[in-house]
């Protein structure tokens, strides 16, 4: 009884490689086979004591589709990279 299916991977590129954050775009196909862009930020969370992997989130606007991810991904790198240089 799996009637669970992956999704297919088209491409994986490491944008980011920092210490404190790694940052990964994939080009994925959906099972509908609509192909998106998706992005994984890697970063560590203290609360957990550990790395953690996350989707970036924001609202957006229907009309925007991957614009809102890549916004919020650029104010975390923006606050990330500040605290390195502190």
């Amino acid at each position: 009884m799996n009637n669970l299916h992956k999704w297919k991977i088209l491409s994986s590129q490491m944008l980011i490689d920092h210490p404190l954050c790694q940052v990964r775009q994939e080009e994925i196909e959906l099972l509908n086979g609509k192909v998106i862009d998706d992005y994984f930020v890697r970063q560590y969370r203290h609360a957990i004591g550990d790395f953690f992997i996350e989707l970036p989130t924001g609202s957006f606007n229907a009309d925007e589709e991957g614009a809102a991810a890549l916004r919020e991904l650029i104010k975390k790198l923006v606050i990330l990279l500040t605290m390195s240089e502190k």
